[in-house]
C-alpha cells in the first residue's frame, strides 16, 4: 500500500529491526520502519541499511542486556550485584538494597512500581 501511494515521489527504504539490534537479548519484538526520501527534494548520501548496521554494531559493542538483568534474576544474583555495588560505593548492605540506588534510578523504580500498581492492581 505504501509503495503504491508513494513510489512516484519517494524512494522507499524498509528496515526490519530486532530488539537485539538495540542491545537487548532475550526478547523478540521486531519493528518495521519505513523511511521515505523525496526524489526531488532530498539527496541520499549514505545507504540506509549500511548506516543502520553500523549503528547497531556500535550499540552492541557497549550494550547487551539479557533477561537476568531485569526482574527475572534469581535472588542470589541480585544479592551478589548488591554486594558488589555496595563495595564500589563504600556503603554497607543492609536488609534492603534500595539505599544503594542513586536518585535517578530510584525515581525510575518508583515510576515502574506506580505504573505496575496503576495498571494491574487499581484497575482490577
Amino acid at each position: 500500500m505504501i509503495k503504491w501511494l508513494f513510489c512516484l515521489h519517494y524512494f522507499i527504504h524498509v528496515l526490519v529491526c530486532g530488539v537485539e539490534d538495540q542491545g537487548h537479548d532475550g526478547a523478540k519484538r521486531d519493528r518495521l520502519y519505513i523511511i521515505l526520501a523525496h526524489k526531488q527534494r532530498t539527496t541520499q548520501l549514505f545507504d540506509v541499511k549500511e548506516i543502520y548496521k553500523a549503528v547497531c554494531r556500535s550499540i552492541r559493542a557497549y550494550i547487551c542486556t539479557k533477561p537476568s538483568d531485569y526482574c527475572v534474576a534469581p535472588p542470589v544474583e541480585i544479592q551478589n550485584e548488591a554486594m558488589h555495588l555496595a563495595s564500589v560505593r563504600g556503603k554497607q548492605i543492609g536488609a534492603s538494597w534500595l539505599h544503594l540506588l542513586n536518585m535517578q534510578i530510584l525515581g525510575s523504580l518508583i515510576g515502574v512500581i506506580n505504573t505496575y500498581l496503576d495498571y494491574y492492581i487499581l484497575h482490577m
